[in-house]
């Protein structure tokens, strides 16, 4: 499954990791995202939610509109806080503090995006029937289907890092337009995938979860069974779908084409519903135990709580729900995948470092080898030359004395001159 805001650098290739360790490692990151990282940000959701219609009620009913403006303006201005974080925040920290606060702020404003859409469509009796309601989930998510959008449906929810700028300010819009070629195309292209797209994902899912309201359990005295069912219901389905993530990439393997897309397509359906129950349980079971929609303290502490949860773990990106993204557009078997890379990004960083420090020595050791080498070669060519000079001298030519006196009985000349002539 796609992971919004993807960078792709910081995603672990399936190919990189193997054996026991990384087999492990990928149940830590399940366990983690499924019992912390999704709960902080369906606590973070709801409470963000109940606190925006208490002020609504209490100071000014246009917050849910100045809420969507500022969403809008954000999703049109990525490039801008990107230009920043690369340019002028060399410094971890100055990018982190900058990071975590654009993250909140878009996150508190996607919120309110969702509960104007939300409440809205609840403005209208037609949308209260649970025919029409059926009829109008199917019928949208079949659109979602033939345009190959319907991966946005889970595309928010999987656990996305804070340290790359790539993943906090970058993310795609539905025709891929870049702000550099053509501004006005751009803010089309964006108003197009905040208005358009986005307002298709929040209608499927106010759709099926009023469905499920209408099916499991409905009714205030069986409410709080019905959060309780939704959420087994929920986790049965996600560890179901994480269990068949291995059969699920053999057999997009032995597919392509369009049967490809209606498998992977399948699998995100199945997977939505397993997400949406998880969702809707955990939001029952806030409303009954903590009772968020009339208090405004705890409003307050859960919301400022969760995110500060997701901050320890360096995953509050994980609450931006935007961009558009296309079915089964990933390489391969990460179409299936559920993204949630926590411990598995540290490990492959930890390795990243220890192989570079590998190679820095065994770079270190060449070179050394050769800085050896050049010395051993240049001391072979002094000496040489040295010898070269020695031979030299020692091959000189020495003219020959000749003895005046006759030759010895022999005939061999006398070429001593230390030696006496011959009488």
């Amino acid at each position: 499954m796609h992971e919004k805001g993807v960078h792709i650098e910081s995603k672990p290739a399936s190919h990189e990791l193997h054996g026991e360790k990384p087999k492990i490692l990928n149940l830590f990151d399940f366990c983690t995202f499924i019992l912390i990282i999704l709960p902080a940000s369906v606590i973070f959701t709801a409470s963000t939610w109940d606190l925006s219609d208490q002020l609504e009620v209490k100071v000014s009913r246009f917050i849910p509109i100045v809420g969507v403006t500022m969403y809008f303006i954000l999703n049109i201005t990525p490039h801008f806080a990107y230009d920043v974080a690369r340019h002028f925040l060399k410094n971890k920290f100055l990018f982190s503090v900058f990071s975590k606060l654009y993250i909140y702020v878009f996150a508190t404003f996607g919120v309110s995006q969702w509960n104007y859409v939300w409440e809205f469509a609840n403005s209208f009796k037609i949308f209260s029937h649970v025919a029409f309601v059926l009829y109008s989930t199917v019928t949208i998510s079949v659109t979602l289907f033939i345009c190959r959008r319907l991966i946005n449906l889970v595309g928010g929810h999987g656990v996305a890092d804070d340290s790359c700028p790539e993943d906090v300010f970058l993310f795609p819009t539905m025709f891929e337009t870049e702000w550099k070629k053509n501004k006005f195309l751009y803010i089309l292209d964006s108003i197009f995938s905040v208005f358009i797209v986005g307002t298709l994902v929040i209608l499927v899912w106010r759709g099926a979860w009023c469905l499920l309201d209408q099916t499991i359990f409905p009714g205030n005295e069986t409410y709080l069974l019905s959060g309780w069912i939704s959420l087994g219901i929920g986790y049965s389905i996600v560890f179901a779908t994480f269990a068949l993530q291995r059969f699920m990439k053999i057999l997009i393997r032995m597919y392509h084409g369009w049967k490809r897309l209606v498998i992977i397509d399948t699998y995100v359906v199945i997977s939505f519903c397993g997400t949406i129950n998880i969702w809707r349980g955990i939001w029952i079971l806030l409303e009954e135990y903590v009772n968020l929609e009339n208090s405004l303290t705890n409003c307050v502490i859960l919301h400022f709580l969760s995110f500060f949860i997701l901050v320890i773990f360096n995953s509050s990106n994980t609450l931006l729900v935007r961009g558009v993204y296309i079915d089964a557009e990933e390489n391969g078997e990460d179409c299936v995948e559920f993204p949630c890379y926590y411990f598995r990004l540290r490990f492959q960083e930890k390795q990243k470092k220890k192989t570079l420090v590998e190679l820095n020595n065994v770079t270190n050791k060449v070179l050394n080898v050769e800085k050896k080498d050049d010395c051993r070669l240049n001391d072979d060519r002094d000496k040489k030359s040295e010898t070269e000079i020695i031979s030299e001298i020692n091959h000189q030519q020495v003219p020959l004395i000749v003895n005046d006196s006759p030759n010895t009985g022999n005939g061999e000349v006398n070429s001593n001159n230390d030696e006496k002539p011959n009488s």
